[in-house]
């Protein structure tokens, strides 16, 4: 027991920061920082004499008899009462007594903790490693919602860990970018780390080999790229989870690095401009994007915030679990380059409007109507409760794409729309009955209106 130390009284987890007597009280008083900082009575001190600093607010903290505390246990002893002590499960009753049966060899192959493949150790009490000396174990371990003292300060000096542990799971621990490094230390062979939602401001791996495949951040404030740019000399790493890390923008050095990057979540972070676009385009493997609820996309590029993506980003095969099809990637580069190719062209889409007009060829309505046979764009009206909105599609685009913009653009059920397209004079009225079919079967002309009910 010592200052610092993480705890758990009825469930509920802190940190301790006063060990001793309180005036007006018999016996030894823990004082402890709850994490949930509504949990407690007081922000460290009691009959106005302050005993401790808390800095979660007025209420904090609370004071807990020393034999209420549980102060954590050594790894294998968790095991040991998870995997080989025989509980009580057995005759539990619901309604009608439960036997599970063949428990008992069940527990005979699990008493042997130093075989097993595979650990769940989650929301349990673990704070220390095992004894010096102690067998080496374990392939895949999950500890979250545990304590994991700071700084792995009790394997100080112990040698590197040869165990081949491959997936790690530490999310919700408390622990920070030094413990981080510890376990990378400690577990060499490490592949999937899992490490969200913990006081981590940056990620440190460039002293150490490092294995990793996949390395997921989310809940921590990284808040910029360089507190984890270590990371680009992994060559190994395919799948980056940077969701909710406090990213307004995303810049690489040079050379970028990151060269098995496949995957990359950036979800709910402030991002904005296109700078972070361009930044992203530089990934030379990544074909799977997540930039859902990163809420500052649809302000900056409006109803089209899919398709801008899709055209600046020519490798990118999935949007936020979405595969990209052919058509969508075609109808998305035309639209842009319809809306960014003309006139002065804005010097971050330089690059990117060169290599589209080498697709399709000039963007120039004016003097050039029809890009390539198939790709001429029709200015079309959608309308809804009186609400319409205006967009340039290529002739190609499908009905059932039409359906899926029209869904997102007003907020409906796809399922539950009808569309049909009316002239501009109001003379001819069309049904998109076939969703296979596309827009150039409906001979429809610039100004075209298309109503969009419920049904």
């Amino acid at each position: 027991m010592e200052l610092g130390c993480r705890v758990d009284v009825n469930g509920n987890r802190g940190t301790v920061k006063y060990i001793g007597l309180i005036d007006g009280h018999q016996g030894n008083w823990v004082g402890i920082e709850w994490d949930d900082c509504n949990r407690g009575k007081h922000d460290g001190s009691v009959a106005g004499k302050r005993y401790f600093v808390a800095n979660g607010g007025p209420r904090s903290s609370s004071f807990v008899r020393v034999e209420n505390v549980i102060f954590g246990r050594r790894i294998d002893e968790e095991m040991l009462d998870r995997y080989a002590v025989k509980t009580e499960m057995d005759y539990c009753k619901f309604g009608t007594e439960v036997d599970f049966v063949a428990m008992e060899e069940t527990y005979g192959k699990q008493r042997d903790i130093y075989k097993l493949r595979c650990v769940l150790l989650d929301n349990m009490y673990v704070s220390f490693a095992p004894n010096p000396g102690s067998p080496h174990f374990l392939y895949c371990e999950d500890f979250r919602r545990n304590y994991m003292e700071p700084r792995l300060g009790s394997l100080q000096g112990l040698e590197v860990v040869q165990a081949p542990v491959f997936h790690l799971v530490v999310n919700d621990c408390k622990i920070d970018h030094q413990t981080v490094f510890g376990i990378l230390r400690f577990f060499p062979q490490l592949e999937y780390l899992y490490i969200g939602f913990n006081g981590i401001n940056r990620f440190e791996c460039s002293t150490i080999k490092c294995n990793l495949q996949l390395l997921d951040l989310e809940g921590n404030q990284i808040e910029d790229m360089s507190h984890i740019s270590s990371l680009c000399a992994v060559e190994s790493l395919t799948s980056l989870n940077l969701s909710n890390c406090g990213l307004k923008n995303i810049h690489f050095d040079f050379p970028v690095g990151y060269v098995g990057l496949k995957e990359l979540y950036i979800r709910n972070n402030c991002l904005s401009g296109w700078d972070w676009i361009d930044e992203v385009a530089k990934l030379p493997a990544l074909i799977k994007l997540y930039v859902k609820g990163t809420v500052s996309l649809d302000e900056e590029f409006g109803q089209n915030t899919r398709e801008c993506i899709i055209a600046k980003l020519q490798r990118l095969q999935e949007l936020d679990r979405c595969e990209i099809s052919h058509i969508e990637r075609r109808s998305a580069e035309i639209l842009f380059l319809d809306k960014y190719g003309v006139g002065n062209i804005a010097p971050q889409h330089q690059k990117d409007i060169e290599r589209l007009k080498a697709i399709y060829g000039t963007s120039d309505q004016s003097q050039q109507p029809q890009l390539k046979s198939g790709m001429h764009l029709l200015k079309l009206k959608l309308e809804f409760n009186g609400k319409e909105i205006s967009c340039s599609l290529p002739v190609s685009t499908y009905v059932q794409k039409l359906y899926g913009m029209a869904s997102r653009l007003f907020h409906l059920d796809v399922r539950k729309m009808k569309l049909c397209a009316e002239n501009s004079d109001g003379k001819l009225s069309l049904q998109f009955d076939n969703p296979l079919r596309s827009l150039d079967f409906y001979d429809l002309a610039d100004g075209d209106i298309i109503h969009i009910s419920k049904t």
